[in-house]
């Protein structure tokens, strides 16, 4: 007989773990909390049950009843206990925020500072190979500039035989020079991670990144229709809401009116 046959799959590795889909806590509360699920479903009924539009004074008291005393209620207590179930994860959550927090905050702290003091040095390092590099391509300039015009004035002054071979050399002094400053402005207009890169031995690179940044908002001043695309929907309620609280009742672009609410 074969031995594998008999093996009860039971003993089998990982025959005692649970479902894939299991979820003990979902099962565990659905368990403990049986009579709450028993009542959301009996007010679901009521709620199925009842008219769509109130055409009475007594229907508009059952209703008055229905809510406040039964919905309500059940409300209320479902709300308890899903507060005091969640506790005990909430302060695990912050127990293990609080351990990390310990760990990265001030590491974090520190990553700033020494960023900051990198972005310094990158800076300087970067506004004096730009100046350097400005300068360079000044002289070069200045030179393309100089010898086209002595290429210019051999051009001018041509007479004999010799006076040509002058003026050729003069030119292509000129052309050579011209190539020279215009490699060097574009040197001079490099970006600012090229002019303040750094690297360390191990790897690790200090580089700038070049990007727009902004700064002296001025409320009183700020162009805010050409801002009208870019501010979000849910910013523009919050200001609308924000003035009608303080008072407003005529907007452009809004209606605005006198509502109720239970």
């Amino acid at each position: 007989m074969n031995d594998a046959a008999q093996v009860d799959p039971r003993l089998e590795i990982g025959a005692n773990q649970p479902p894939a889909d299991a979820n003990p806590l979902l099962d565990r509360l659905r368990t403990d909390h049986a009579d709450l699920i028993s009542r959301r479903d009996e007010l679901l009924g009521g709620i199925d049950r009842a008219p769509e539009a109130i055409e009475d004074e007594k229907t508009a008291g059952i209703m008055a009843d229905f809510v406040q005393k039964q919905i309500d209620k059940f409300l209320k207590r479902a709300k308890a206990v899903h507060a005091d179930e969640k506790e005990p994860y909430l302060s695990g959550g912050r127990t293990v925020d609080g351990f990390w927090h310990s760990l990265i905050d001030d590491i974090e702290t520190g990553k700033l500072k020494l960023n900051a003091a990198r972005k310094k040095f990158a800076d300087d390092k970067a506004a004096k190979e730009r100046k350097a590099r400005e300068e360079a391509a000044r002289l070069a300039r200045e030179e393309q500039e100089r010898l086209q015009r002595e290429a210019e004035e051999q051009a001018a002054k041509l007479r004999e035989e010799k006076d040509l071979q002058a003026a050729v050399e003069a030119e292509e002094a000129a052309e050579a020079a011209r190539l020279v400053a215009e490699k060097a402005a574009k040197v001079a207009a490099a970006k600012p991670a090229e002019m303040g890169r750094t690297r360390g031995e191990h790897g690790g690179m200090t580089t700038l990144k070049q990007f727009w940044n902004f700064s002296d908002l001025d409320r009183a001043t700020l162009d805010l229709e050409a801002l009208r695309e870019h501010i979000p929907a849910k910013a523009l309620d919050q200001a609308v809401r924000s003035f009608v609280d303080a008072g407003g009742r005529e907007l452009k672009g809004v209606r605005i009116y006198e509502d109720t609410r239970l």
